[in-house]
Formats: structure tokens, sequence, C-alpha cells
């Protein structure tokens, strides 16, 4: 070991003392050799050669003279040290010629005394250098490759005054800025952890430089920005903006977000010239403002968009205006038109209703939409302008906003007051099938406020809901689906007493439903439609059994469900409950669909493939030649007493109890709208007191 110092300082002690002698012979050549260094050696002329991987102490390279310069070798350094005013060349040498390695240093990098340390020389392509240790910097780092402090096991030290042409944080434990006052002239990424700098101990971003941080990485404190840069957002995953964003509205030139999932805003941002946008930027509480007529760019991801308040101060005439994503844009054809408009501002809430009335009818995509004159104040109307809406279709998705609505009937609508108002427009909405987006667009749009998109105003205001129910006491034997109607026939239906299980339960009833009563009717059912099948009814409805069966208003026709009864706006998928005042209350095995689009469907209540606990919930009353069965509502069930309640009520039918079937043989020959006639016959007789003792313990 002693040998090789001693030859190496007689090397540098010949290059010191004969600055006559050629380059080629101010060679550090150690081919075939080894060096173990504890100390320090310094190279301060000529050319260093096939030194080892790895490189142990501090060595130094300091050649003067601002015409000359010095390759230093791309090799794991423990300190290394770049002075004087030479160009320190940054070495591309391939290991084993092939592979160009990075330079490494281990301990600290330092950077001093007028020294340019770069690869910026004609032919040459060296790779990055890595720090892992403190970097100190009162010179020049200029590189098309970045200079990275990397550490994996502690923090690092940033120091000094010099410039950076590329410089990358990457060390998870973060990196500290000692002091400050360097620079950066081309770009800073920020790739993993915090760059914490502050207000005593900051640095300096140069004009049109970019800075890029990614999802991991974070700034501690806003730099200094000498004129214009770009910011760019990568990485997966969220993430919110920070002091990397300008306090001077005029410095950001460009900004680009390409990040898996959301970028939020902390503050407002404005954009002075290009907007590229391939992910979702939240701008819910924040603006995001593009002030150039330069439309803002969307990528390849479906899911790109502005998701808040997008705001254009400069407005092109007879151009497209792009606003919240690729399908929403407006179209001023000439200054008539535009008026007194200088700025609109788009708001877009994705995935939300709007506050008003009825909005939980609409698509899930909600609109506001204001103009500002030259001076900042509000116009309201006096334009006129094209205006392209749109929405995500996907069903079943977890970004659909189409509420189960189809995307060819909506219409694009503004809130007036007390309603929406429908903006029509000859043509349908449009679905791009390849982005999911669904689009359509107005031709006259003259008033901002607030819009939504759905169906044409009165269109859905009800669903019809086709469906049978058979009741065994009034079933007539041997005849199809036929029931007998006593109760109209003799007028007793109007006495009905409503305070009574089951009419009690629909709170709705309006006080002169039984004033207007259909032909033919056997008597009245209550409904229950639950979401949940153990939950408490959405909504319930009192309608009337025809003596076919089926479930109709009063004017006789089939049943239908208003939205103002509770029905979801789209309709929905329901379990669906039944209940008569002396018969089993059943419920459906499975939830049904109602909606626009079932309106030529019919429901069989009574199928016992239909209810929950098939055939042992309810009650054989016909067989045909061809062996076809029709069921019924047991009969003789009451709810007269908490027994009788609890079971009807959770559906829990096991049996008629003996009670229920003495009281009707009690009864005998009272006639009436009366519980315990359960063939509804109007009177009270043996038949009655059949069904109950048939039924019991069944």
């Amino acid at each position: 070991m002693i040998k090789s110092i001693q030859h190496i300082i007689l090397i540098v002690l010949i290059i010191a003392v004969t600055p006559a002698i050629i380059l080629s012979q101010y060679t550090l050549d150690n081919t075939g050799g080894k060096i173990d260094n504890a100390g320090t050696i310094k190279v301060k002329r000529g050319i260093t050669k096939a030194l080892p991987d790895t490189l142990g102490g501090r060595i130094e390279f300091l050649q003067p003279g601002i015409n000359g310069q010095q390759s230093v070798p791309n090799i794991v350094y423990h300190q290394l040290v770049i002075s004087n005013t030479s160009l320190k060349l940054i070495s591309d040498e391939r290991k084993d010629g092939s592979v160009v390695r990075p330079i490494i240093v281990l301990d600290s990098l330092i950077v001093s005394d007028s020294a340019d340390f770069t690869n910026r020389w004609i032919g040459l392509n060296s790779e990055e250098v890595e720090a892992r240790s403190a970097v100190r910097n009162t010179a020049k780092y200029s590189s098309t490759k970045d200079l990275v402090l990397n550490a994996d096991d502690k923090a690092q030290d940033l120091i000094g005054d010099g410039s950076f042409s590329r410089i990358r944080i990457q060390n998870r434990f973060g990196v500290d800025v000692r002091g400050g006052g360097f620079r950066v002239e081309e770009k800073l990424t920020l790739k993993e952890g915090e760059l914490r700098n502050d207000q005593d101990n900051n640095f300096t971003v140069k004009d049109s430089a970019r800075v890029v941080r990614h999802t991991a990485a974070s700034l501690a404190y806003n730099p200094n920005y000498e004129n214009s840069i770009s910011i760019e957002y990568y990485g997966p995953g969220d993430m919110t903006t920070g002091p990397e964003i300008p306090q001077n509205d005029k410095v950001l030139n460009n900004l680009y977000v390409d990040v898996e999932d959301e970028l939020w805003l902390n503050r407002n941002v404005q954009v002075e010239d290009t907007l590229y946008i391939n992910s979702i930027v939240n701008a819910y509480n924040d603006t995001l403002t593009l002030n150039t007529e330069k439309n803002p760019i969307y990528g390849a991801n479906q899911y790109s968009q502005i998701d808040g308040s997008f705001r254009r101060p400069k407005l092109a005439v007879g151009d497209t205006i792009l606003f919240n994503s690729p399908y929403n844009w407006a179209f001023i054809p000439n200054d008539f038109s535009k008026f007194e408009l200088s700025t609109i501002v788009n708001t877009v809430r994705a995935r939300n209703f709007h506050t008003y009335p009825l909005s939980d009818e609409k698509v899930k995509r909600s609109y506001e939409i204001a103009g500002f004159d030259k001076d900042g104040k509000e116009v309201k109307s006096g334009f006129n302008m094209q205006y392209g809406f749109t929405w995500k279709y996907m069903p079943n998705q977890v970004f659909d906003e189409s509420n189960d609505l189809e995307y060819s009937e909506m219409v694009f609508q503004r809130w007036m007051k007390d309603r929406w108002m429908d903006i029509e427009s000859d043509t349908k909405p449009q679905l791009d099938f390849g982005s999911n987006w669904a689009h359509g667009f107005v031709e006259k749009l003259d008033e901002f406020g607030s819009f939504s998109i759905g169906k044409p105003s009165g269109i859905y205001d009800q669903f019809v809901f086709n469906a049978f129910v058979f009741l065994e006491g009034p079933y007539i034997k041997g005849v199809r689906g036929v029931m007998t109607h006593e109760l109209w026939s003799r007028n007793l239906l109007q006495f009905a007493d409503i305070a009574a299980y089951p009419l009690n339960l629909d709170t709705a009833m309006r006080p002169d439903f039984l004033t207007q009563i259909p032909d033919s009717v056997v008597d009245m059912v209550v409904l229950e439609f639950r979401k949940e099948r153990n939950a408490t009814a959405d909504f319930v409805k009192t309608v009337f059994v025809r003596k076919d069966g089926r479930l109709v208003d009063n004017l006789g026709e089939p049943m239908k469900i208003k939205r103002s009864e509770g029905i979801m706006p789209q309709g929905g998928i329901y379990y669906v409950g039944i209940r008569h005042r002396n018969h089993a209350a059943i419920i459906t095995d499975i939830a049904i669909k109602i909606s626009d689009s079932t309106r030529d469907s019919v429901y069989y209540l009574t199928d016992p493939d239909l209810v929950e606990g098939g055939k042992a919930s309810l009650r054989l009353v016909h067989i045909d030649d061809s062996g076809d069965q029709v069921y019924a509502l047991k009969g003789g069930f009451l709810a007269e007493d908490e027994e009788g309640l609890n079971n009807q009520l959770n559906f829990l039918n096991f049996y008629t109890r003996d009670l229920e079937h003495q009281k009707a043989f009690s009864g005998f020959t009272r006639i009436g709208y009366i519980n315990y006639d359960f063939n509804l016959s109007g009177i009270i007789n043996t038949k009655d007191f059949n069904v109950t003792w048939n039924n019991r313990r069944k």
C-alpha cells in the first residue's frame, strides 16, 4: 500500500512541476494495479484511467484553465471534490465494454471554485451522478442527466449557492437545504421524500425550468421563481398540490397532470400557456384558470377531467372553447353573440346531484355556469352560444353517473326559481363507447345559472306496475283466475276502517280514497316496497284488487307508482310485500325491478317461485286439466292482538290460530265489512269458518 501511494504522489508531483509535457504524458494510469486509498488523492492535471470500481478516501480533480478539460471516471467514490476552472467531464466509459455506469458518491460530493461538472461535450453520453450523502455546490453542475440525491438510510444535506442543470430528490428520509442560494437551471425532480427548504434556506428556479413532482415526494416551502416555469405531476394514487405552485399567477406557464387517480388543488392555480390533463384534477374548493385562448389538452385516460371550477378569461370567437372534459365546450359564433362576456367560469361537480329539488332524478353530475365582463361584473344574459354537456355513462361501475337513465333521452336543464326547465335540442345525446362519455349539446344557451341533465320534464312522473294477487277466500273454485266481488256488489267497501291494519300503514292515503271505487273490486291490499329485505319499507301504497287479480287504481287502470309516493326518480329494485286484513302477509323472495323499461312486464305476486317460502307461504286454489296450478294468499290470518300483528308485520304466518276460527264461528250471520269474513262475501257464515279451520296449523 505504501509503495502504491508513493507512486501516485510522484506522478502528481511530476504533473505539477513540468507543465510543458504534452497531455498524454500527464496520466494517472492504474492499469493492472491496485489503489487502496485512506487519505487524499489530488489529480491536478491530465487524464485518469483504469481506477478501481470503488475508490476509498478522498479524491480531488483540480485541473485549472478555462480552456481545458479533465475527465472524471464513472466509478464509486467515497468523497469526491470537483474544483477549479477547467471543464470536469463526467466519463461515459463502459464497464466490460457494454454498460455505462453512473458516478456514485457515498460520503460527500463537493463542487467548488468555478468548476463546471458536466457531460456537455461532443460525443459524450454519460449517466447520472448519484450522491448518497451531503452535496455542497458553490460552482456548477451542468448535465443532460440528473444529479440524484438518493441515500436509502438517512436524510441528506444540500448546501451551497451553485447551480444545477438537473437535480432529483429521491430519498424517503428527505433532503435538507442548508444555507440555500442554489439555482435550478432546467429541471427539479421531486421523486421521493421531502425537499425541506424554508424562507432562510431556499433556492431559485430559473426562467423556463421544469418542476416535476411525483406522488411520493413533496416540497416544504415556496421556492423563488425567476419568471415562467412548468410544473408536472406523475405517479400512482392521489396527490395534493403544494408549495411548488407559484404565488405569482403569471409564473406558471405550463401544467402537466398525469397522476394515476386525482390531483387535488390546495389553492387557486393559473396556467398561462399549456394545460395537459391525463387524470382527474379536483378543483372543488379552488379554481383552475387557463389564461389563454388555447384549449386544455385531455390525454388518453378516459377519466381525464376537471372536477370543480374551471375559469377561462380569454374567450375565442368562432372557435371551440373547451371546458372541464373532452365533450364539455362552448362555441360563440361572433362578437355580437359574445356580447359583454370576457370570462366564463364553468363549475362541474362530477358524481354529485344538484342541491335543488328533484335533482336526484337527474344524471349524477351538476353544472354551474357564470360569466363576467372585462371589469369583473357578472353577465347573466344577453349573449348567445352553443354549449356541449357530458357525463360518464358506465352502468354498474364506480364512476357511472347515468343514474340508470337512458343516455339518448337526456336533455340539458336549467333551474328556474322553482322548477327545472328543459333547454331543447334538435339532436339526441351520443355515446363515445371508447371513453364512456355520453354527450350532447344545445344550440342556444343565452342565460347562465344552475344546470343539470335529465329526462324531459313530466315524462316519468310515474311508473306502471302490472301485478296480480289472488285471495283464497273469494277465489272461485273451478274457474281459473277469477274471484267473487261481493263486497263491491253490496257497497260495503266504502265502510273499510282505514285506521285498522293494514290500511293504517299507508300514512299517505288520501282522505277521499274510498269515495271512488272501481268496478268489480274484491277488496284492498297494501303493498310494501323495500330496498332491503329486512329494512323498513321505503314506501307503501294501497291499491284495489280486481276480480281477475289485477292490482288497479281508483280508475280501474293498472296501478301506477308516482315519484311523490316515494319511488326512486328513475325507478328501482324492491322487495314487494303484500298485506290484506284477514289473509297471510307475504313478501317476494327476490327484489323486483320497477322502471320505465318494465312497464310491459307482468308480475304474479302469488306465484310460489316469486314468494319467500314458496308454496308453504301460499294456498293452492286451482289446478287446470293440464296440471297448471294457481296459488293465493292464505285466508284466516288476523292481526287483532299483539301476536297476530307481530306475525303479520314480520311475514311470519306459521298457521291460523284456534282463536281466529272460533271467533269466525261466533260471529255467524253478521253482515258488513268484517275482518272474520274470510271469503269476502259480506256476511260471516260457515264458509268463513271452513277457511280458518282448513288452514289451521298450515
